[in-house]
This record gives structure tokens, C-alpha cells and sequence, in this order.
């Protein structure tokens, strides 16, 4: 029996390996910003990550503040959701309303979808982390008053 690449709970499974890579990703964040800190590499300008598509912004631009909470709850809507919604969509096109939910392939098309869409979770939750660490805003990068 070939293995169902759409399934009714692809949803615990896209989501929780968004939820382990976001907070793998964001662990390994405070080496980025350690180095823009100590000067090795240089924080992205305002004015560029204003640039970036409005969605991004919450994580991105505004204060600056990574919290792991937001940034696990950001990889959910982005690109967790939106991964769930492509493979839907795609699933009802290929097979019609009727098995729109179990979609069925052969185990190297299974095995070769799959990686793709966990590369791709992978690498925009990469991304936007990098991005988010080198936000000048964050209070690491604020120096204290020296008290005396």
C-alpha cells in the first residue's frame, strides 16, 4: 500500500517539525547576534528591513525584540500554515473534492515531496531569523549607561 503524502493530521506533522526547527533556529541566533556585537559583522540598516513585505515586519523591524515565543508563533503562520494550505490546495486539484485528504504516491515521490517541503520550512525559518538577528533595534545592540 503506497504511503499517503496528504493525510487528515498532516497538520500535527508539518507543525511540529516547524515547531522543533524554530526553536532549533532561534537557539543558535545569539551567535549572530554575538558576532554583530563584537563588531566581527554589521547589523542590517533600518531602512532595509523597512523594505521587507509587511508580513514580516512583526519579527523583523518593529523594536527589534526576538522573543522565542512570537518567533515560534511567526514559523507557525509563516511557513507552517502556509505549507499546510499549498499541500491542500495542491491535493484537491491532483485528486478532485472526493480524496482531496489522502493523496497517495509511490514511496520515492513521498520521500522526495517530503524533504522539499521541510527544506523549504527549513530554510524561511532560517531566513527570517538571520534577518531578525541583525535588526539594530534589539537591546543587545543598545549600549547600558555605565553606573558608578
Amino acid at each position: 500500500m503506497p504511503p499517503e503524502f496528504v493525510y487528515p493530521s498532516l497538520l500535527v506533522n508539518v507543525l511540529s517539525y516547524t515547531f522543533l526547527t524554530s526553536i532549533m533556529v532561534f537557539s543558535t541566533s545569539f551567535q549572530i547576534t554575538r558576532t554583530i556585537a563584537t563588531g566581527e559583522r554589521a547589523p542590517l540598516k533600518m531602512t532595509a528591513l523597512a523594505k521587507l513585505p509587511s508580513f514580516l515586519h512583526p519579527i523583523c523591524v518593529d523594536k527589534g525584540q526576538r522573543r522565542l515565543f512570537s518567533f515560534t508563533l511567526f514559523s507557525f503562520l509563516f511557513p507552517g500554515i502556509l505549507v499546510l494550505i499549498f499541500l491542500h490546495i495542491l491535493s484537491f486539484i491532483v485528486n478532485g473534492p472526493a480524496y482531496a485528504l489522502h493523496w497517495r504516491m509511490s514511496l520515492q515521490n513521498y520521500l522526495g515531496y517530503t524533504s522539499l517541503w521541510r527544506l523549504f520550512i527549513s530554510a524561511c525559518v532560517f531566513t527570517v531569523n538571520y534577518i531578525a538577528a541583525h535588526n539594530p533595534s534589539q537591546d543587545i545592540f543598545i549600549p547600558v549607561p555605565d553606573s558608578q
